[in-house]
């Protein structure tokens, strides 16, 4: 593995300010208790993630929250079960990776014979990262960070803090890489420097247009009673269950140690007083060993962990996200709908006024909720 590029990284993820009016996940869906969650291999991502690569931008905010989008808004949802993989082995060495581009043209037969070939049809789980060809069919993490800093109303500074990234995705929304007239780092005429993409104004008003269509309802602090490992297993596991191919927004201070990992399973031990603060994207839970880790996406591209994926313990998830960059999990819920919950909670649907609120959303009408301000 090239450990340069990580090297260039620059760990800019901002702590968040304190905010009281954060919607509860707890409070609004619950919490399952961790003895109910069950020990098997699950993701919310409806695709095998595709991993960017960020370079030595302090963009890592835009690059998470527009992978959240793509899950959420473009993949094909057909493709669900691929991801699921449960006929599948996640595998420590090499061979666990299919590293073969996937062709949208392809049969989904076709496409999980291959699968089941390469990984000798074994019968767990795996990550396939890499597997979606890069036709730009995803969401762009750099006019993402864009709208992040519009939402601060400036673009000077490095970095952002992930509230505010979540409520980019539920202000302006996303455009797709294809929709992009702007590229960094790619050696191309469209290369443009970091002041010249953070800075909303530089951009087209019109892929406005385009991004306001994929807009996410509302955002949610992943709080719970238990500790922040299950907490996160249980708002991923209620995701999974219903269908919600939404995955969850988050930062912690990365290690050094955890570059080079194994598999992808980061090292408990490890020097506190390096690394640096850092956005990422966890999408399900991986048993190995009858062990439960939650699985992380980064942004440094394919090199990085196993094939861009890593896997955090409990011990690594309860320790570092004490550090006060949020996690937020996102749902296609209208934000008057959202805040009334919050301020009833799950069992808000009971009475008539929630059952009412909860009909006129679904009306394509009122449906322009969803593109509530912040």
């Amino acid at each position: 593995m090239n450990l340069e590029p990580l090297k260039q990284i620059i760990f800019t993820l901002e702590k968040l300010p304190d905010d009281i009016r954060d919607f509860s996940h707890h409070k609004v869906f619950g919490t399952i208790a961790p003895a109910n969650i069950p020990l098997i291999n699950f993701s919310v991502s409806p695709l095998p993630p595709i991993i960017l690569d960020q370079i030595n931008l302090d963009f890592c905010a835009g690059f998470s929250s527009s992978e959240i989008n793509t899950d959420a808004q473009v993949l094909n949802y057909s493709l669900v079960n691929y991801l699921i993989l449960r006929s599948m082995d996640y595998s420590l060495t090499a061979r666990a990776i299919l590293s073969v581009k996937y062709n949208a043209t392809n049969t989904t037969d076709e496409y999980l014979q291959l699968a089941r070939r390469s990984l000798n049809g074994t019968q767990n789980l795996i990550i396939l990262a890499g597997l979606m060809k890069d036709n730009g069919d995803y969401c762009d993490p750099l006019y993402q960070m864009a709208k992040i800093k519009q939402v601060r109303g400036e673009w000077q500074s490095y970095g952002a803090n992930l509230r505010d990234a979540a409520q980019a995705l539920v202000k302006y929304g996303s455009i797709k890489k294809n929709q992009s007239p702007f590229t960094y780092g790619e050696r191309l005429p469209s290369d443009r420097n970091r002041d010249f993409l953070a800075n909303w104004n530089n951009w087209p008003i019109a892929l406005d247009l385009k991004a306001i269509k994929m807009c996410l309802g509302s955002f949610f602090s992943v709080d719970g009673p238990y500790d922040a490992f299950d907490n996160i297993r249980s708002a991923l596991y209620l995701n999974y269950k219903s269908g919600v191919k939404i995955a969850i927004n988050s930062g912690l201070n990365w290690r050094p140690e955890w570059n080079v990992s194994p598999g992808g399973i980061v090292s408990e031990n490890y020097d506190v007083s390096a690394g640096g603060p850092h956005a990422i994207k966890l999408f399900g839970q991986v048993v190995v060993n009858n062990i439960p880790y939650i699985a992380m996406q980064q942004s440094w591209g394919n090199g990085a962990g196993n094939n861009g994926v890593y896997l955090l313990s409990r011990k690594v998830i309860n320790n570092e996200f004490k550090a006060g960059y949020g996690t937020f999990c996102f749902k296609q819920l209208p934000k008057v709908l959202a805040s009334y919950y919050n301020e009833n909670g799950i069992l808000a649907t009971d009475n008539w006024f929630g059952r009412l609120l909860k009909a006129l959303t679904n009306n394509p009408i009122t449906n322009l909720w969803k593109q509530s301000k912040i």
